[in-house]
């Protein structure tokens, strides 16, 4: 959100459908499925991929149909697979590719991107004056 484009999380399954509806080949998703085999997560992939969107998403699961519907798909193996998704480490991971992809966003257009979180800024100062 502190970009110079629009962004939103929606993490409700039916509301991820029907936003996958409205979105068209200007747009880009991410997708997140530690196994690439989440059904919800398939069917909004689908959606999306319907709609012209463009699909990126993070797995652990190179082969998975998420994968295949992706336009690019970051394919963060862990050790923990073999034991279970339930481990910090592949959540670990995620977070820090994200952010990566981030950085490398602010930085592709940082003067857009830098007034972009100055107007942000500004716009919450005034409910932060007063507190510690």
């Amino acid at each position: 959100m502190r970009t110079r484009y629009r962004c939103q999380y929606v993490a409700d399954y039916h509301l991820q459908l029907t936003d996958a509806t409205k979105v068209g080949p200007h747009d880009v998703a991410f997708l997140f499925s530690h196994s690439g085999a989440t059904k919800e997560t398939v069917r909004v992939a689908q959606v999306l991929k319907q709609a012209g969107c463009k699909l990126i998403t993070l797995t652990g699961s190179p082969g998975s149909e998420l994968a295949q519907l992706a336009d690019i798909s970051y394919i963060l193996f862990t050790e923990e697979v073999a034991i279970g998704a339930e481990a910090l480490t592949s959540r670990i991971l995620y977070t820090t590719l994200t952010d990566i992809l981030y950085l490398n966003l602010m930085y592709h257009d940082e003067t857009a991107n830098r007034q972009a979180t100055d107007k942000i800024r500004a716009a919450l100062r005034p409910s932060k004056e007063g507190t510690d």
